[in-house]
């Protein structure tokens, strides 16, 4: 299969954030927890940018008539891919910080737990044999998915916001929140179209 150039794009600008996230979580710090917990927020923020295209590219492109979202919408299995490598990297900050504090995962964690079991099996049906074996399962499969974990995504910048406030948790809630009425704008209007 050849590559085109677009496909390019994400995985390198995912090995430079890495990167980036990397050297500044151990090499600039001292290497203690304060340092993991930089790595687990970075890694997190970073999965999100990958996750928002994936969560919004669908709906635009049903009232919006752009070449670009014409050209993204058949690569949103290829994005949502990157966007599962994203996230995977930060379930090893996760890690991480558990190692360095001498802590494990509680009762409190079921909920992302679940929600990174969704993202394994999606990352796993990410592929035409399973849309193919499962059919109209698939789809609501990664439905599911989808909105359990943008669910994680607000209810954590929702509950970072409130304990710790500051404008990056401000912009990210903001992000959230905008992308979730937006989907609910979007369903509305095709809701109404329909009945037209």
């Amino acid at each position: 299969m050849q590559l085109r150039g677009f496909q390019f794009y994400y995985p390198t600008v995912l090995i430079l954030a890495v990167t980036y996230i990397l050297y500044y979580s151990f090499v600039i710090g001292s290497g203690g927890a304060e340092d993991y917990e930089s790595f687990t927020r970075y890694t997190a923020r970073l999965a999100f940018i990958f996750f928002l295209p994936v969560f919004l590219i669908g709906p635009l492109s049903q009232i919006v008539q752009s070449n670009i979202l014409s050209s993204l919408r058949p690569k949103r299995r290829f994005i949502g891919l990157t966007f599962g490598a994203a996230h995977f990297v930060h379930l090893i900050a996760i890690l991480l910080l558990h190692q360095a504090k001498g802590t494990w995962f509680t009762l409190d964690d079921t909920a992302a737990l679940i929600i990174y079991s969704l993202l394994v099996v999606q990352v796993a049906t990410s592929n035409n044999f399973s849309v193919r074996k499962f059919g109209k399962g698939w789809k609501v499969l990664h439905w599911i998915a989808m909105y359990a974990l943008f669910t994680g995504f607000f209810i954590t910048y929702m509950g970072r916001l409130q304990e710790m406030g500051g404008a990056v948790y401000l912009i990210l809630f903001a992000l959230t929140s905008a992308a979730w009425l937006f989907r609910i704008y979007v369903f509305i209007q095709q809701r109404i179209g329909k009945e037209a």
